[in-house]
């Protein structure tokens, strides 16, 4: 469906895609019981929404592997930047068929990943009491002038592979040290030097207090006895 602004818009900064989006699965979701669901959302798209079959949680994970295939028309702005198709993703829980609730939600721009094949990835949900990710795989394909030049908008990284590897690699990096100290006491039978800086600085922290000024003793001046 083309929007009415794209009317004003000149012919050439107008690019025709195909998308194709697979919902693969949904993980590490603290719950044991309902049927889960994922309704998406683009706009402007050929199809514009849709669901997702129903399916069961096992070892607390959702399996779709559902596709989404659509065609959409994007616009060029005149610097150039390809303009913006934001995909929205909603997961929600069915228990007994009448409860529904959602467990989280998730926005894409596919424009990120125009012409740069299929990209599978894991997205962290937004909005949502779990740290559950979810699996994509995304393909924007040029349909119409091949030749036209733009530029594609920078890709930003999923949270959900940057922030698991930062931790692991600070784990490493501290049992790497770790390693080295316990190395040095059992060869020298010495106590790292970490600890004896430690109590060097608390041995500067500790408070002095001066020491008490001695009284002066005043000495008993023999006083003269006046007899009357």
């Amino acid at each position: 469906m083309t929007p009415l602004t794209h009317l004003f818009i000149s012919k050439n900064r107008k690019v025709l895609f195909d998308i194709t989006v697979v919902i693969r699965d949904l993980v590490n979701v603290p719950l044991v019981s309902g049927l889960f669901f994922v309704t998406w959302r683009i706009k402007h798209a050929s199809q514009q929404n849709g669901t997702t079959l129903r399916a069961p949680i096992k070892n607390h994970a959702i399996c779709w592997n559902q596709s989404v295939k659509v065609h959409t028309q994007l616009v060029i702005s005149k610097q150039k930047l390809l303009g913006a198709c934001e995909l929205k993703l909603e997961v929600f829980q069915e228990i007994g068929g009448k409860q529904i609730s959602s467990i989280g939600d998730l926005s894409i721009n596919l424009s990120e990943y125009v012409d740069n094949g299929m990209n599978t990835e894991r997205f962290l949900l937004h909005n949502t009491k779990f740290n559950s990710t979810m699996k994509l795989a995304i393909r924007m394909t040029q349909v119409s002038d091949p030749g036209m030049a733009f530029d594609v908008p920078m890709k930003k990284k999923a949270l959900a592979t940057t922030i698991p590897s930062f931790i692991s690699e600070r784990k490493t990096s501290a049992a790497t040290i770790l390693d080295g100290q316990l190395q040095g006491i059992a060869s020298t039978g010495r106590k790292p030097a970490a600890n004896r800086l430690v109590r060097r600085s608390q041995s500067t922290m500790t408070l002095v207090t001066p020491a008490k000024k001695k009284k002066k003793k005043m000495a008993h001046s023999c006083l003269p006895f006046f007899f009357l």
